[in-house]
Formats: structure tokens, sequence, C-alpha cells
């Protein structure tokens, strides 16, 4: 059995480097174990080979020049680099199958939505989509000094990467710092550092900007259209925690009937002519 331990776990080069050489080893997807983090130097220094004649080998499989790089078709690529950010440990070997199916003959694998490969992929896929826009929606930055701003999030994938060029872009002139359980992000103004990740008790506590959010959640509420499922289930619950807004929700959702009585019987009063 090989095995394959990929370091940066969320990033689409290092597992790419390993598949090549792979691939040109001609290694099906059955006789390989994937897994993440650091390699163990010592598992495979005594492992003999198998009865299948592949040996046990730690660590990504040699890329050179007996690894070409492999034809894929184009949406693979995309694919491949959203899902590689899916925290289902079983990823690694789902691309490699898909990649192996490619290369031995089904080039428009992709195109079969109702392959059970395919469709996992692709439900992974919109998966990672919808965390990484839910993380540009929900993250909100707490002031820890003069324009010095720190958020820190809990993501359901690992999307910190995928979402940095939104929020170097979008908060170009901060100084700032995202920080996630898997890995951290700084920006200075004009470069980005990725670090470690850190736990929740690093980050700030409440600010000056917990009232202004608030306070603009409270003006921007309509009583009228207020929906405590489909806010749920736009918001889910286990955001709540990190979002300053959250803590007017229960008065602003038992307010509302009152609120919207009030404006209509105001729009159904009957103007009074002099």
């Amino acid at each position: 059995m090989r095995r394959v331990v990929l370091a940066v776990p969320d990033e689409f080069a290092p597992f790419r480097q390993a598949a090549r050489g792979l691939l040109a080893e001609a290694v099906p997807p059955h006789a390989i174990a994937w897994s993440e983090g650091e390699p163990d130097l010592f598992a495979g220094a005594s492992a003999a080979p198998t009865s299948g004649g592949v040996g046990d080998r730690v660590g990504p499989a040699p890329d050179g020049p007996c690894a070409p790089p492999v034809a894929v078709p184009a949406r693979f690529l995309p694919l491949a680099e959203e899902v590689i950010r899916h925290r289902a440990p079983e990823r690694f070997a789902l691309l490699y199958e898909a990649l192996w199916r490619i290369t031995q003959g089904e080039r428009a694998l992709l195109q079969v939505a109702s392959d059970p490969l395919v469709h996992r992929l692709e439900r992974m896929r919109r998966a990672v989509s919808h965390d990484a826009h839910r993380m540009t929606a929900f993250l909100r930055f707490r002031e820890a000094g003069p324009n010095r701003f720190v958020a820190w999030y809990e993501p359901a994938h690992r999307v910190l990467r995928q979402v940095a060029p939104f929020f170097t872009g979008r908060f170009a002139a901060m100084h700032w710092a995202i920080l996630t359980p898997d890995a951290s992000l700084a920006w200075d103004g004009s470069a980005a550092c990725f670090g470690p990740g850190v736990s929740r008790d690093a980050a700030p506590c409440e600010d000056a900007l917990e009232t202004w959010w608030q306070d603009y959640y409270r003006a921007t509420f309509n009583p009228a259209r207020a929906n405590e499922t489909a806010l749920r289930r736009h918001i889910p619950r286990r955001f709540w925690r990190n979002l300053p807004e959250a803590e007017t929700v229960p008065e602003l959702l038992s307010q509302a009937g009152r609120r919207t009585a009030a404006m209509t019987s105001e729009k159904l009063r009957p103007v009074i002519k002099n």
C-alpha cells in the first residue's frame, strides 16, 4: 500500500505533485492511502514491498522527469481546487480516482452528472463555494488599535486562501488579521502573510464597532418581512455568536408583530381634510 501524506491539505499544488508521480507509476486508486499532516519520517523506513510490488512510502510521490504533466479536461482544475478545501478526509482519494479514470480513457467523465463519483465531487465543490460566500458575508472585524482590525471566524471548510483576494481587495487600506482554527491571514496594506491557526480565545473582545453593527441592523430591519425560519436558514445558528447584530435578533423578532400592526394602522388611517 502506498501512503501519501500531504502537509498542506488545502492547497492543490502538493496534491497535483503527488498525483503526477503516482499516475506516472500507474499506481491504481485502491493501492493508495491518503492522509494529511506532517509526514512521519520513520513510519515507512523498514517497510517491505507488498505482494503487488508497490512499496510503502511516506510523503508525496516523486515529481520530476518521470512525472510529466497530465492532460485533463479544463473543468477538472477549478473543480479540484475547490474540492481540495473540503474537510472530508476522502477528498484526495476521490480526486485521484477521478484523475485515474480520466487518464484511463474516460475523458468525458466530468460531463456525466449521474456518475456517483462526479455527483459527489460536485456536491463537495458547491459546499466549499457556499462556505466561502458565507465567510465574505458573515466575518466581522473588531478594532484592535488605530487602523488595526482583527476578526475570528470558524469556516466549515478550509476556505481562507480562497477568500483572501476578496478581503485584500475590499479592505486594502486597512491593517488587519483574520484568525481561523486552521490558519491565519495578516494584511499590512501591501502584502498578505499566511500563518498558523489559532483558537477563539485569541480573538479580540467587544469594541465600539459592535454597537455600530447593532444600530445598523436595527435601522435596516423590516418587521413586515420578519421570518424566523428563513432567517435561521440564511444565517445558521452557529454563526450567531460571532455576529454583533445577532444579539438584536430576539428583540427585533419579538417586536415585529407590534411594529407591523402600527405601520399598517398608520397607512390605513383616513386622511382628514380641513
